[in-house]
């Protein structure tokens, strides 16, 4: 098992706009080989910065395969935001 933590620092004003995009990243990876679960974090301290949290299973030879994780690029909706 791999947890993957992503720290990202957003634009002004994009913050719900930009949790909706996550939270529909994580729905579509529900169905993905090896998800385990995601959390968003909104510190409240900080309200332009969001903490991604992603745990995945391992494959059996103990490797992850980076490229199921959701979030692992800028994909699609999420371009025009600064992460």
């Amino acid at each position: 098992m791999i947890t993957v933590v992503s720290t990202m620092q957003l634009e002004s004003n994009s913050e719900k706009e930009w949790d909706q995009l996550i939270r529909e990243r994580f729905r579509s990876a529900r169905d993905r080989v090896g998800w385990i679960s995601g959390q968003l974090l909104a510190p409240s301290d900080a309200p332009n910065t969001r903490v991604i949290i992603g745990t995945w299973k391992a494959d059996r030879t103990g490797r992850l395969g980076m490229r199921i994780l959701p979030f692992s690029r800028r994909g699609e909706g999420l371009t025009n935001y600064s992460i």
